[in-house]
């Protein structure tokens, strides 16, 4: 017996198949394909699933479950978690948020700072009375590098480099990488750095897309984990079993 979870963003859509706490499997599109989604969940006695979406491929991942006859949950707040919610706007809150840190307290504890780089950039705090305080959110790497080539007349769009951007640009390209990634770069570690200070024991995790790209080159040590979300989901939907 297996567990489905399925994480839809605005870039990509993130599988996890569990055994009960298990990871077994994972899958990742760009664009979804109904048909090679069934030919793997085949493969799998699945038999239940559960769905966060923060983008715009969500309306046929329901149509290909009920295929299956695979029973699912579409992630709310009022499911049951394994900490205690504070955030106040608690109806723009992104759901996924809550996931992450489902992730991060049944994985590695508390109080613990789940940094996911994506679309958007968002600092996820629990704190040690077992609450999820809120954080920050500001534009991810991809974002900013479209947004400058946008809202200018003569910027470029440029691709991000493999390597670590030299501080001092002397071209173009080089000066917009300059500024964009060490720019990111000296903001997480700021983040980073203000939260160890007034949180000394604090587990800090990294995650999503651009994760492996900025985890070497981050000043602090942390731990990458780009399952977390899935494990989240995984968590959460054990909870919420009856």
């Amino acid at each position: 017996m297996h567990q489905l979870t399925i994480d839809i963003g605005n870039t990509n859509i993130k599988i996890g198949i569990f055994k009960q706490r298990e990871v077994v499997d994972t899958f990742y599109y760009k664009t979804f394909d109904p048909t090679h989604f069934i030919q793997q969940l085949k493969a799998y006695n699945i038999q239940k699933a559960i769905v966060v979406h923060s983008g715009a491929q969500w309306e046929a991942i329901p149509k290909v479950l009920n295929i299956l006859k695979i029973p699912f949950i579409v992630f709310h707040p009022k499911l049951k978690l394994s900490f205690k919610n504070d955030y106040i706007s608690q109806n723009t809150l992104g759901h996924d948020r809550l996931a992450l840190v489902e992730g991060a307290v049944v994985d590695y504890g508390i109080p613990a700072l789940v940094i996911s780089c994506g679309t958007c950039i968002t600092y996820n705090f629990i704190d040690s009375k077992n609450q999820f305080m809120g954080g920050g959110i500001s534009p991810g790497l991809k974002m900013r590098f479209k947004a400058m080539a946008a809202f200018t007349a003569n910027l470029p769009e440029i691709s991000i480099p493999t390597n670590t951007p030299v501080l001092i640009g002397k071209t173009t390209e080089t000066s917009i990488q300059s500024g964009v990634l060490l720019g990111l770069i000296a903001e997480i570690d700021s983040f980073i750095y203000q939260y160890v200070a007034n949180y000394p024991n604090i587990k800090l995790i990294l995650t999503g897309g651009d994760a492996d790209y900025l985890e070497t080159k981050l000043k602090n040590k942390i731990f990458a984990d780009n399952l977390i979300i899935l494990k989240g989901l995984n968590s959460i939907l054990l909870n919420n079993e009856n």
